[in-house]
């Protein structure tokens, strides 16, 4: 797979499609992220990472759709934090 081992090209493109299900990598983000990261395009680091979708030196790039993922998640967190930090004052009396 990614190192220098010979393997048929029926086990990369099953690789390379397992890859992309685990990464959730199902839209493509990469012009996306080029134009708001102002990324430089970069060649792979070896034809075995070309292969299974590494194309790029760029780990933002390699992450694929996972990157807005997490952003997301983070953002949800955060968001959580700074709402519970929010002090409640309650109207009803308590018995």
């Amino acid at each position: 797979m990614l190192i220098d081992m010979q393997t048929p090209a029926n086990v990369n493109y099953f690789f390379s499609y397992i890859l992309k299900v685990m990464a959730l990598d199902f839209v493509s983000c990469d012009d996306f992220y080029d134009r708001v990261f102002a990324l430089e395009p970069t060649d792979a680091l070896s034809v075995n990472f070309e292969m299974v979708g590494y194309e790029a030196l760029y780990s933002i790039r390699n992450f694929g759709t996972l990157f807005i993922v997490i952003v997301i998640a983070l953002s949800v967190i955060a968001l959580a934090n700074l709402i519970g930090m929010i002090p409640l004052k309650s109207t009803h009396a308590v018995k």
